[in-house]
Order: structure tokens, then C-alpha cells, then sequence
């Protein structure tokens, strides 16, 4: 047990997948697809005023659609 590197003792302590890609499948069945929203030409138009204020070192988020989802992502530009 002295020889154990730190990787060999780390493997003990990971979570145990008893049925392969079984928490994958639960991940899927709870997603929920949604239909993509149009923007009006108002909220176009926000949305193109609010970009320009960006700068960089700001924080934002960001919520985008990516397949069949929307996505919420926060970080620095």
C-alpha cells in the first residue's frame, strides 16, 4: 500500500456506476425540450442596445438556445 500514487488511492473514493450509462439516461428523460422563442423586433432591438454596452472584464450571462434547450452560461467577457 506504501507504493499507492496519489491517482491509484484517488480511484477509491470515486462514485461507482453500477449500471453504465444509467445516470446519462436519467440526465436525458429530464430534459425538457422547448420550442425556440422569436424575438420581437423590440426585444431586438434591447438586446442589441444592452451588447453594446459590454465591455471587457464585465460579467455577464447569457442565455442561448442549443439543441432544443435554452442554455444559462454566467462569465467574464
Amino acid at each position: 500500500m506504501a507504493n499507492q500514487t496519489k491517482a491509484d488511492r484517488a480511484k477509491i473514493f470515486m462514485p461507482f456506476d453500477a449500471v453504465k450509462g444509467f445516470r446519462e439516461a436519467l440526465a436525458e428523460k429530464e430534459r425538457i425540450i422547448v420550442p425556440k422563442t422569436e424575438l420581437s423586433e423590440e426585444r431586438k432591438e434591447e438586446l442589441d442596445r444592452r451588447l453594446r454596452m459590454i465591455h471587457t472584464g464585465d460579467i455577464i450571462t447569457v442565455v442561448y438556445f442549443h439543441d432544443g434547450e435554452y442554455v444559462k452560461l454566467t462569465g467574464m467577457v
